[in-house]
């Protein structure tokens, strides 16, 4: 073995001592901003790679010492779908999916929903999935506010689902936000991106170009989005395709294992 290569800081540490006893390389992944330091070293590693130019600036901000030439941007990637539009629904399927706990923001979908009028139900279909910590109380405030959205399981891979709907809402307001999975996953299946605003969102995603934003935690501007999404859906399908191109151009696998061999052979 003469590299290892991290996607968490726990298993980062863990290879630092790997090092000590053979000539190893190290490389971490960074996916996220990290604003606490806990017991573990953050950066343990020879190598960083960081998937957007934020978190590359985050750390040649907070960490002076740290060679920037050892930091690389390689983004995410992921496999390039081909998929037809219009899709085949009677009504707008609108989704919000990811890992349930607090700091994802399923409460803010869950109001903006409860807020909207009755026409809109009559376009749209709501739909939420995902596992995590706050399921049965998601469930519970469904249940009890009369919420018309759907809790349909956890479903894996998202993406087959999302091949199927048409709005993707994010409403998350994590202060360590990367560029999730979910949000790529959506814009390669061609849904309306709805995101909450994210420090590492920009430069990836302007407003009215690539879909829509609001402010985190904003459920009665997430409402507004909701319906002008729903009212003028396809008008909006040109941001959606903006996006895709986006995808298509910046985080297709092939450029991310493309710039990963060449990190490998380049240190090795």
């Amino acid at each position: 073995i003469n590299i290892i290569h991290s996607q968490t800081h726990y298993a980062a540490n863990i290879a630092k001592f790997a090092k000590f006893l053979s000539k190893v390389r190290t490389i971490q992944t960074h996916h996220n901003l990290f604003f606490n330091e806990g017991k573990l070293k953050l950066l343990s590693s020879d190598y960083h790679v960081v998937v957007n130019n934020q978190i590359r600036n985050y750390l040649i901000k907070q960490y002076p010492l740290l060679d920037p030439l050892r930091i690389k941007v390689i983004r995410c990637g992921i496999e390039p779908k081909i998929v037809f539009m219009p899709k085949p629904n009677t009504q707008i399927k609108i989704i919000a999916a990811g890992r349930f706990i607090e700091e994802k923001g399923f409460d803010t979908y869950l109001d903006a929903i409860k807020m909207l009028p009755d026409n809109i139900f009559l376009k749209a279909q709501f739909y939420l999935a995902g596992e995590g910590e706050r399921l049965s109380h998601l469930i519970e405030r469904i249940k009890k506010d009369k919420i018309r959205v759907e809790y349909i399981g956890n479903l894996k891979p998202l993406i087959n689902t999302l091949e199927k709907t048409d709005i993707f809402i994010f409403p998350s307001h994590w202060e360590s936000e990367g560029f999730p999975i979910s949000i790529l996953e959506a814009g390669m299946t061609k849904n309306l991106i709805i995101t909450s605003d994210f420090l590492a969102l920009h430069g990836h995603f302007k407003d009215f170009v690539d879909g829509l934003i609001f402010p985190q935690r904003d459920s009665i501007v997430l409402t507004k989005k909701i319906i002008y999404s729903v009212e003028n859906f396809n008008a909006l399908q040109k941001m959606t395709n903006n996006f895709y191109n986006f995808l298509i151009n910046n985080f297709s696998i092939d450029i991310a294992v493309h710039k990963l061999k060449k990190l490998y052979c380049t240190i090795s």
